[in-house]
């Protein structure tokens, strides 16, 4: 959904009735305070992904999703990780490799819940990512952590 206001053109170079040139110097020394008070403002897209990309109930969030909270088109998320070298799968296999491993500290999850959970169609498919992550089983990485 859309809304807009349309004005005929020559209202746009008519001054303001209400302007105040005090209130415009008020609310724009806000502004650079607020703005202070925020920090530096970053542009890293991959950490704005990064901070998108957390395990829901129903899965991870889609690129599109993703695109979306971010107010870009697909093609742009795309353009701006390829700009860091970055693709959005690799992001995505970097969030489940760090939610596997939290996951797989709760030893009341077998390690076929977790791969649902995360995503993987076959637990098989899970066990393969995992050992490419770390070199372990998801069983044998369990039961190394459950000695030390």
């Amino acid at each position: 959904p859309i809304c807009c206001i349309r004005l005929p053109d020559h209202l746009l170079d008519e001054p303001l009735p209400q302007a105040s040139p005090l209130a415009l110097h008020d609310a724009l020394g806000q502004c650079e305070q607020a703005e202070r008070l925020m920090g530096p403002r970053t542009d890293d897209i991959a950490d704005r992904v990064r901070r998108e990309l957390v395990l829901h109930d129903d899965g991870y969030p889609t690129l599109e999703a993703v695109a979306e909270r971010l107010a870009m088109s697909t093609r742009t998320l795309r353009r701006r990780l390829q700009g860091q070298g970055l693709g959005f799968m690799g992001l995505l296999q970097a969030a489940r490799r760090r939610d596997a491993l939290s996951l797989l500290a709760r030893p009341a999850l077998e390690v076929a819940q977790i791969a649902q959970l995360l995503g993987y169609a076959d637990p098989a498919n899970f066990t393969r990512a995992f050992r490419q992550w770390t070199g372990f089983t998801p069983s044998a990485w369990r039961a190394t952590r459950q000695k030390g």
